[in-house]
């Protein structure tokens, strides 16, 4: 049984609104709390009961993501979707759907496109429904594979596999874009998989507005290995098994 409130996003800034928000969950529906102080925070565990600073907006979803929301549970949360699982078994039961920003649609249309290509090249990532769910907005949902992450104490041993996969990743002029320990999980037979490539792009494509903060951080203008390859070191530091 769900909790009485979910948390369903970071806290960010609502431009539109022009103040803090932050999605939740209560009762199977979907909600932006909205208020203005960066130096001030919501209680989510005095929810239904509001501070006085505080507005509660109700999201509407659209019917066909209101049927896979109400088919499912939640699992996890991102800045721009959340994670759940089907309450029926299926064959691909992990749903991982879209807010309901363009970006957001953009980004999971985008994730979904370039985990296809991958699957079909046998490349470790995470496998992937071919039929992803569209509203009137476009794509909004895909199905995958149920994966376990692994423990942050067994993450050196899987580093040479981390990097293995990379490397057939590069082979195949994909560039990761975001590996980290979170990123990486395990499949049934304690494979290796790559998530989460929202951040991913062709080797060599030019960057868009939203990989500007890679840009920013080290003067890439374009998707190249050496973005995966700082990171890769930075979790080698982190978790060697000489440690």
């Amino acid at each position: 049984m769900e909790k009485s409130v979910l948390q369903l996003s970071p806290t960010f800034w609502d431009s539109e609104a022009a103040c803090y928000a932050m999605r939740i969950g209560s009762s199977g529906h979907e909600f932006l709390m909205m208020w203005k102080t960066s130096k001030w925070q919501p209680d989510l565990s005095a929810f239904p009961t509001l501070d006085e600073r505080v507005t509660l907006k109700e999201v509407t979803h659209s019917p066909e993501k209101e049927a896979v929301w109400k088919q499912s549970c939640f699992r996890s949360f991102g800045s721009h979707g959340v994670v759940r699982e089907n309450t029926e078994p299926a064959p691909f039961p992990v749903i991982k759907l879209a807010h309901d920003t363009p970006v957001s649609k953009r980004l999971i249309s985008k994730e979904f496109e370039i985990l296809s290509e991958m699957s079909s090249q046998s490349l470790p990532v995470v496998k992937v429904d071919k039929q992803p769910l569209e509203d009137q907005q476009g794509i909004f949902e895909y199905s995958m594979e149920k994966l376990v992450a692994i423990e942050p104490a067994k993450i050196g041993s899987y580093i040479a596999d981390i990097e293995t996969g990379l490397s057939q990743l590069h082979h195949h002029g994909i560039v990761h874009g975001d590996i980290s320990p979170s990123n990486v999980m395990l499949n049934s037979m304690r494979q290796i998989r790559f998530i989460d490539l929202s951040h991913a792009g062709k080797l060599h494509q030019p960057l868009d507005d939203f990989h500007r903060h890679l840009a920013e951080f080290r003067g890439w203008n374009s998707f190249e290995i050496a973005i995966d390859l700082v990171k890769l070191a930075d979790i080698k530091k982190t978790f060697s098994t000489h440690n």
